[in-house]
């Protein structure tokens, strides 16, 4: 409606080169994230099995968004498929930019665990004073 190509411009030729920055960073947090859940585990007895598992599924996640994005724009590219008309890259276009969305709310979940565990930390500390 806007009839604006930014967004999928930027998509086009950046979504894989910040994916993969992403990624690594995520998997930074994620272990920081484990290792605190550790130190909790060892110091007040808590079960956190649920978040890693849920921790490997975002990893996983993370790499088939990348896998999906590098398939969309190969098949964009394709001479073969771009004959296919201008529903078909809208479609495309649709599930990069899905793909982005998702890979973003996988970020935002990360960083809103991190503040979860610090608040409680937090707690547990006023409590024991």
């Amino acid at each position: 409606m806007l009839k604006s190509n930014y967004l999928i411009n930027f998509l086009d030729a950046d979504i894989i080169l910040i994916f993969i920055p992403l990624l690594a960073i995520n998997l930074t947090t994620s272990s920081f994230i484990i290792g605190k859940l550790s130190d909790l585990t060892e110091k007040y007895g808590s079960d956190f099995s649920h978040v890693y598992k849920e921790l490997k599924i975002a990893l996983f996640e993370q790499i088939a968004l990348i896998a999906v994005a590098t398939l969309c724009l190969i098949l964009k590219n394709s001479c073969y498929f771009l004959s296919l008309g201008p529903n078909y890259l809208f479609a495309i276009n649709s599930v990069l930019l899905g793909a982005f969305i998702y890979y973003l709310d996988i970020l935002r979940d990360t960083g809103i665990s991190i503040f979860q565990i610090f608040e409680a930390l937090e707690e547990k500390r006023k409590k024991n004073q």
